[in-house]
């Protein structure tokens, strides 16, 4: 949601936690050269933090601080991707958010750059391919793109095969020679910026807190081969930075050891770590259903309202999922009632049974008791799946389960209820 959209509610209140967009800011604008800020954000898939950069966005130019948003799910593939994958549509990113800011890189910066992509990463064959390609494009009368060469490069780290193989092979054994061509991008993109005004430059990569999750040999997993171990890669780009990242990752490993800074959006806070309503969260996801519908008009009650919050835990993208089930099950011009309500939040409940495995039963009781989680794989699946959620109250975190979580395992084992 973009900054600006009459639907955005602030959460932060009741999501327990400090104006983040302030916070990044502030940290930004205080960083002096040679150095550039760079962070993590995290939080749970689907509550709000592509919502919450957007309002990042907004306030950074406001501080004449330019932003370049990278949405690396459009970009990449998040089911098979690499540190290099990153570094590379960063620089085309970057090259694209000038252009459409009316500040265009240099157009011999963007030739020597896009051969030397050309030359020394693509192989003859998918040279000779991009060159066809272009020559038709120019009979054609189409323009071409700044990039044409890395265009194509990244488009095939998105799509795969034999070809991507051999392009991340390449990349690899030239990090250096890559970084410093990022980086000659990136600060003649800062010399332009500052001739219009701007202090800096910052890039957002959002996305990749959607990565996909595997446990790997060893007792290492997915998410942190990619940011701990390339997180000298992933800082070195000459500008400030800013990542999502998977929230088991943030939980689960010591990434203060790599990442200094890095803040977590948590869940809204829809109950009490003692297991009452926190009636100020639940108001507040009932006003972000209002800024999206006439609620006397689509509910026929206000409890029917509070069904489709309630089963939410607090995730906006539950919340929306479920309202939407709901007025699946009604006929136009029909509302919505609390019968409807709650066949939706069934529907959702089926969606996550099968995300809970048998062996997982005593864990989640555990979580459901203790409201904590432990920092090993199981307790990332838990929170990648969000069969587990983390909530901030008077600065101290805690975990408590899904409230689909809380009615599967009640069916499976009833002794959860009392946990």
């Amino acid at each position: 949601m973009d900054a600006g959209n009459p639907r955005y509610v602030d959460l932060n209140g009741v999501r327990g936690t400090k104006d983040l967009v302030d916070v990044i800011v502030r940290r930004i604008s205080r960083t002096k050269k040679p150095h550039y800020h760079k962070q993590l954000v995290t939080g749970h898939r689907g509550n709000g933090k592509t919502t919450e950069l957007k309002q990042l966005q907004r306030s950074l130019h406001d501080h004449s601080l330019f932003s370049a948003y990278l949405d690396v799910e459009n970009a990449l593939d998040l089911g098979d991707i690499e540190y290099v994958d990153v570094l590379v549509a960063i620089a085309e990113g970057v090259q694209l958010a000038l252009t459409e800011a009316g500040s265009p890189l240099p157009e011999h910066l963007l030739r020597d750059i896009d051969e030397w992509f050309a030359s020394r990463i693509l192989s003859e064959d998918h040279r000779a391919d991009v060159e066809s390609a272009l020559e038709t494009k120019v009979q054609g009368g189409l323009p071409l793109p700044g990039f044409s060469f890395l265009a194509s490069l990244r488009s095939t780290l998105k799509v795969g095969g034999s070809r991507r193989t051999v392009i991340r092979r390449e990349l690899q054994r030239k990090v250096p020679d890559l970084l410093e061509r990022l980086n000659v991008l990136l600060r003649e993109a800062e010399t332009g910026l500052k001739s219009r005004g701007y202090n800096g430059l910052v890039v957002i990569v959002d996305g990749l807190e959607k990565m996909t999750f595997r446990e790997l040999p060893g007792g290492m997993d997915s998410h942190r081969v990619f940011f701990m171990e390339h997180a000298e890669h992933l800082k070195a780009p000459e500008c400030h930075i800013l990542y999502t990242v998977p929230v088991s990752l943030i939980f689960g490993a010591n990434m203060g050891d790599v990442f200094v800074d890095h803040d977590v959006i948590p869940m809204v806070r829809t109950r009490a770590k003692n297991g009452g309503e926190h009636e100020n969260g639940r108001a507040a996801l009932r006003e972000v259903l209002a800024r999206r519908v006439d609620l006397g008009a689509v509910f026929e009650t206000d409890e029917a309202v509070d069904v489709i919050v309630d089963i939410s835990g607090g995730s906006v993208r539950d919340l929306l999922k479920v309202a939407r089930m709901a007025c699946d099950r009604v006929k136009t011009n029909e509302k919505i009632g609390v019968e409807d309500a709650h066949e939706a939040a069934a529907q959702l409940e089926s969606s996550y049974d099968y995300l809970v495995r048998e062996s997982d039963i005593d864990r989640l009781r555990k979580v459901g008791r203790t409201k904590r989680l432990e920092g090993d794989e199981l307790s990332a699946r838990f929170l990648h799946d969000r069969l587990v959620m983390e909530y901030s109250e008077g600065g101290t975190r805690w975990a408590d389960l899904h409230p689909t979580v809380m009615r599967i395992l009640g069916r499976r084992d009833p002794a959860i209820t009392d946990a």
